[in-house]
């Protein structure tokens, strides 16, 4: 049986106040049968839609004050795969940071 990860940490954040939240993603969070990440990864992480569903709720429950991302190295097999994995959970916060109006979305002639 599968963790709902995105339901814990919701969980979490309705039971505290965080905000501000310093956001960081180390990619070995992630379940091995994605990629191996570095040398630190393990079984029963988080799926693509795991990490895309939690990213995406952050922004509802706290005010992120800053963004990071780290503990990829890529050289390990499926490097490829988990570092396109990385950039979509990427675009996904920034659009629940637009969605949510914590980051503005401004055009080239603002």
């Amino acid at each position: 049986e599968r963790t709902n990860f995105a339901k814990q940490l919701g969980d979490v954040l309705d039971a505290r106040d965080l905000s501000p939240a310093l956001v960081h993603l180390d990619l070995d969070v992630l379940d091995d049968s994605l990629g191996r990440v570095n040398g630190y990864a393990a079984p029963r992480g988080l799926y693509e839609d795991d990490l895309l569903e939690c990213l995406s709720i952050l922004p509802k429950k706290v005010t992120p004050a800053a963004f990071t991302v780290a503990s990829f190295d890529p050289r390990f097999e499926g490097g490829d795969k988990v570092a396109l994995l990385a950039v979509d959970a990427i675009k996904g916060f920034v659009k629940s940071l637009i969605e949510t109006g914590a980051l503005t979305k401004k055009t080239q002639d603002q």
